[in-house]
């Protein structure tokens, strides 16, 4: 599985992944975050593959890993930036519903301009402003009069970046990465003891990790349903606040005051750490990888038994 994935995806989701990221505008130090949970759902794929014989076979592999970066990445940008990607969405639909509008791809980014310039390339943004309507709801009046000032097409996130300026979009959203824990059930009680008890197990690998590591992944991790992976631990009795404190090595009242604020940012805990960004974005990778081996672990273990 490994050569594999080192022989077909990695260098493909990279190319894919520097290109969104590029033609989005977005952080570039979201990226790992983002390959890493591709690499993850890759590999519960193959997994199932290999342990069922009824599963579906993949006809093209990179065909796959390319679908698995669209969509991640897609998915990635909903959550990260939802006001931007409303906006987005607002904009393309306008785009393929009024005869007046369309987007084309030119040079392998997707172009918006009036319905006569398809085909030709993209400016460069204005410098200067351009009086446009100030209300949310006069998308079409905004966009008419944006083609109409510049005389020329633009890049599609360009026109996204317009306008949510003009609006007052805030230029930076609170993000809620990917995070590949995603997967961790939700733990309530009526949600059966299988769940508590992978959970469980879960735990004790957490408990296991080096203490940067356990606080990078822990302070930032989110289960399936968006709640802070730290509050589920004592719903489904796995774990108090005083332990999960003794685990993070930091006393139950910081824990407590905390609780509230979880899941912490990557800057947040960098800040706590003595780290930087990056530095806090690898530990959590690391934990991510060997949590994944320990657990594939425990399964295969579980199954030969």
């Amino acid at each position: 599985m490994a050569e594999l994935l080192a022989e077909h995806a990695h260098a493909r989701v990279s190319r894919i992944l520097a290109g969104r990221f590029r033609q989005s505008s977005l952080p570039f130090d979201q990226m790992d975050d983002v390959r890493g949970d591709i690499v993850l759902r890759l590999v519960k794929r193959l997994r199932r593959l290999a342990d069922d014989p009824a599963e579906q076979a993949i006809s093209s592999f990179r065909d796959y890993v390319a679908m698995v970066a669209f969509n991640t990445f897609d998915e990635f940008v909903r959550r990260a930036w939802p006001l931007r990607t409303k906006l987005r969405n607002r904009i393309r639909y306008v785009a393929t519903h009024d005869a007046r509008f369309t987007t084309w791809e030119t040079a392998n980014v997707l172009v918006c301009g009036l319905a006569e310039w398809h085909g030709r390339a993209p400016s460069a943004p204005p410098a200067a402003s351009i009086e446009l309507p100030l209300k949310p709801s006069d998308l079409r009046a905004a966009l008419l009069r944006l083609f109409t000032a510049i005389q020329s097409p633009l890049a599609f996130e360009d026109v996204v970046s317009i306008l949510a300026h003009t609006w007052g979009y805030p230029a930076q959203e609170t993000p809620r990465p990917l995070d590949p824990l995603y997967d961790i059930p939700s733990a309530q009680p009526d949600r059966g003891i299988e769940s508590v008890q992978y959970l469980r197990n879960l735990w004790n690998e957490i408990r296991a990790l080096p203490l940067h590591q356990r606080l990078a992944l822990l302070l930032h991790a989110r289960a399936a349903d968006g709640e802070p992976v730290v509050r589920l631990l004592p719903l489904a009795r796995v774990a108090t606040i005083a332990a999960i404190a003794a685990a993070l090595e930091i006393p139950p009242e910081e824990l407590a005051a905390l609780w509230r604020e979880l899941p912490l940012d990557d800057l947040s805990i960098a800040a706590r750490l003595g780290l930087t960004r990056p530095q806090v974005i690898s530990l959590r990778r690391s934990a991510r990888e060997r949590l994944m081996r320990r657990m594939r672990g425990r399964e295969e273990g579980r199954k030969r038994r």
